[in-house]
């Protein structure tokens, strides 16, 4: 068995309407237990311009054309998780090894292998004072991935784990 990382993820989906943040423990390989789990709903400003610029990216130039208020949302979205990653870590009160930033999907294009996350994981560092993992889509498609869904990766973990009678279940 290696060494095991407690990690804190952070992943908003499709509804746009805030982020589940999750503390686990895990190799990274066999053994995961769950620690907590929270939910933050984002503000009104927050969702509004989030929906405002999903609606507006409808083709891989529209992300050059609206840079500015991608720019903008960015960082609003950034600063916003990183208030949910810190509240979090309060209220567990345990030591975090790594933080996992999923971001906020604006614009996917498998045909052109292009995906575009909302979240500046640097950023998220420095308020976090942690190392930060992101990009999975894009570093997936990289790799020759289909960029999504990513979430079967974690689902078929647990259904191994599960099998093996290994897994301190999610559900």
């Amino acid at each position: 068995m290696g060494k095991i990382y407690t990690a804190l993820g952070l992943m908003s989906g499709t509804s746009m309407d805030g982020v589940d943040v999750s503390i686990i423990r895990s190799d990274g390989e066999t053994k995961f237990s769950r620690v907590f789990d929270k939910f933050f709903e984002y503000n009104n400003d927050i969702y509004n311009k989030l929906i405002s610029i999903r609606d507006k990216i409808c083709s891989y130039d529209d992300l050059t054309t609206f840079k500015d208020q991608i720019e903008m949302i960015d960082r609003d979205l950034t600063i916003f998780q990183s208030y949910a990653a810190k509240k979090t870590m309060d209220l567990a009160k345990t030591k975090i090894d790594i933080v996992g930033f999923h971001g906020q999907t604006i614009y996917h294009n498998l045909d052109k292998k292009i995906s575009k996350q909302l979240g500046n994981g640097k950023l998220l560092s420095q308020l976090t004072k942690r190392d930060v993992v992101y990009n999975f889509r894009e570093n997936d498609i990289n790799n020759n991935g289909a960029g999504a869904p990513l979430a079967p990766i974690y689902h078929n973990l647990i259904i191994d784990m599960k099998i093996l009678g290994q897994a301190n279940m999610l559900f």
